[in-house]
């Protein structure tokens, strides 16, 4: 005990407020403390255990919305999806109107080569959402 503060029994009350956060938040908080960022802070005094926990808390919460995994792809899925509902509508259209489905599951590369070797007839139309490429009856 050194001027009547129990130093072990402080460090242990503070290990014990902050032993569920990341080194991060607490590394951020005491960064945040030490330059006066925290308003509500006193500037003349470290905050007790439970108050620095109340802090860490804040920060480790803002820190888990950020490396929070995001679902990037979720939207980008359905507006494919849509895309090719759209595309299906158009082929039905074009079934009505004579046409008929020569290949399936045709690349983009696949499409070119072939209609540079004359795979497909002159007017084969190639929908990517599908990969099928249609061509009109003769």
């Amino acid at each position: 005990m050194k001027g009547g503060i129990d130093l072990e029994g402080v460090l242990s009350d503070y290990h014990y407020a902050l032993r569920n956060y990341s080194l991060r938040a607490v590394e951020n908080v005491v960064a945040a403390l030490r330059s006066g960022d925290i308003e509500e802070a006193s500037k003349e005094f470290s905050p007790k255990a439970p108050k620095l926990a109340e802090y860490v808390r804040a920060e480790q919460r803002r820190l888990d919305i950020l490396n929070a995994p995001k679902a990037i792809s979720g939207p980008a899925i359905v507006q494919k999806l849509k895309h090719a509902d759209l595309k299906r509508e158009e082929t039905i259209e074009l079934s009505r109107q004579g046409y008929r489905l020569l290949a399936e599951e045709i690349g983009h590369l696949e499409f070119q080569e072939k209609v540079k070797r004359k795979a497909f007839p002159a007017g084969a139309i190639w929908f990517a959402a599908l990969g099928e490429v249609w061509s009109r009856n003769k």
